[in-house]
């Protein structure tokens, strides 16, 4: 492949990948999201995962790598603000349900 196209290539698949990484960051905040809604129309939420609105892995999942992602990209004093809450998010959708 000539050098030109190797380099259009690299071009495209960086854009691809920051269009998968935004996706990624919508995909998982609608999940946490959706799970924050629950916790706030049904407090306190014990018991059956029948009532989630994802799989409890998957929510478990999306919060553990939303506070990833917010670690390494927000200013420390926005991730300060903003990690007790996806904190109490992952306790509340751990231990306290029941297993899928």
């Amino acid at each position: 492949m000539p050098p030109v196209m190797q380099r259009t290539k690299g071009r495209n698949s960086l854009k691809r990948k920051r269009l998968d990484e935004s996706h990624n960051v919508e995909h998982y905040q609608n999940i946490v999201f959706a799970f924050s809604d629950l916790i706030a129309a049904h407090r306190p939420l014990i018991g059956d995962c029948s009532m989630l609105p994802h799989p409890q892995k998957t929510i478990l999942y999306a919060i553990e790598w939303l506070m990833h992602r917010y670690s390494e990209t927000m200013p420390e004093e926005k991730y300060d603000k903003i990690r007790p809450t996806l904190s109490y998010l992952l306790n509340s959708a751990g231990p306290r349900l029941a297993r899928d």
